[in-house]
């Protein structure tokens, strides 16, 4: 006897709350949504569950939720749901509520949806620096450094990106790389799955004698697929670029802006690729592409590391240099807010 006491009371600990369906189902577990239309717990073995209300023949949930009510008032307390009667177990004792609608709920210290809401929809600053330092000593002399600043200004609708990035090298007292990137991305989203987008875009590297490269492009996007795990994305557009050497040679040429980014979630790490074909109208053999590719790797609260590859590919670049400059790089990545 004491021992079935003892279960019914650990059970009754376990599983909070309790959905009893009218043809006699039991569903143990956390009431994690509420509204006229249905409810959801979540449960162990079948995670959430949704039932549709009128299906439901009992409720009760002991944990202390906000319920909101048609009416205005916000109440504090344990739930009991049976036929048409409902209760609200608050400290000031039992709250019959039968007679009102309950149009919302939600645990302590979490937000109220109506204000989540409002919360989520504002755009809001991130930010992220990553910094990388390699070397080697002995019969070869080499340090590497490279880092990248970034900030984003996002909202359900906009996108602002603004960044900064470089990289210097040096193998046995020469100098192997030194370039430096900077632009500004913004993107508003449209009719689903469609989006515009405008982007400037500069680069200097002393390696390929490049004095400086401006970019300036608008277009189309299209989300191909977008989901909390999952976003592939595609950009059409116009783009003029201006390339001014050492040599003294000043290009200007109009021409196709065209882009691919996929970002995919597996598990913890993030895996990114983003790739950018520009080619010229006047001359559809002269064009450049850039890629990256990297993985990130959580290491602690804020903090990543980062692998990845680039590609810089021009058609035709500058005498004395190659048409591919292939990179890598490991960095360590801080992100705030």
């Amino acid at each position: 006897m004491r021992t079935l006491l003892f279960l019914l009371a650990t059970a009754s600990i376990l599983f909070a709350d309790s959905v009893t369906t009218n043809d006699g189902s039991i569903l143990n577990g956390t009431l994690s949504n509420y509204s006229t239309d249905a409810v959801t717990i979540q449960t162990d073995f079948a995670g959430a569950v949704t039932i549709q209300r009128a299906a439901i023949k009992e409720i009760r949930s002991s944990e202390q939720r906000y319920y909101r009510l048609s009416s205005g008032n916000t109440l504090l307390g344990g739930l009991t749901i049976s036929g048409d009667n409902k209760t609200i177990q608050t400290a000031n004792g039992a709250m019959n509520v039968t007679n009102d609608t309950i149009s919302a709920t939600w645990g302590q210290g979490e937000d109220d949806p109506a204000v989540a809401v409002v919360k989520n929809a504002a755009s809001h600053w991130t930010y992220e620096a990553a910094f990388d330092l390699a070397g080697k000593s002995g019969n070869t002399e080499k340090m590497a450094v490279g880092g990248r600043l970034a900030a984003t200004l996002a909202s359900p609708e906009e996108k602002l990106l603004l960044f900064i990035s470089g990289k210097n090298a040096e193998e046995n007292g020469e100098l192997t790389e030194k370039e430096i990137k900077g632009g500004i991305d913004f993107e508003r989203k449209t009719v689903k799955p469609f989006s515009w987008y405008t982007r400037v875009g500069m680069e200097h590297d002393e390696i390929e004698k490049l004095d400086m490269r401006t970019t300036a492009a608008a277009g189309l996007g299209m989300y191909l697929i977008e989901k909390e795990d999952h976003e592939l994305r595609g950009r059409l557009g116009l783009q003029v670029t201006h390339e001014s050497y050492e040599t003294g040679t000043n290009e200007t040429s109009p021409g196709i802006d065209v882009g691919l980014y996929q970002k995919l979630k597996l598990a913890s790490y993030v895996f990114t690729t983003n790739v950018e074909y520009k080619p010229a109208f006047e001359d559809f053999s002269r064009y450049t592409v850039a890629h990256e590719s990297h993985v990130g790797i959580p290491l602690a609260k804020n903090w990543a590391m980062r692998l990845g590859v680039t590609n810089d590919y021009n058609s035709q670049p500058a005498g004395g240099t190659e048409e591919l400059d292939t990179g890598y790089f490991a960095h360590l990545v801080l992100k705030w807010q």
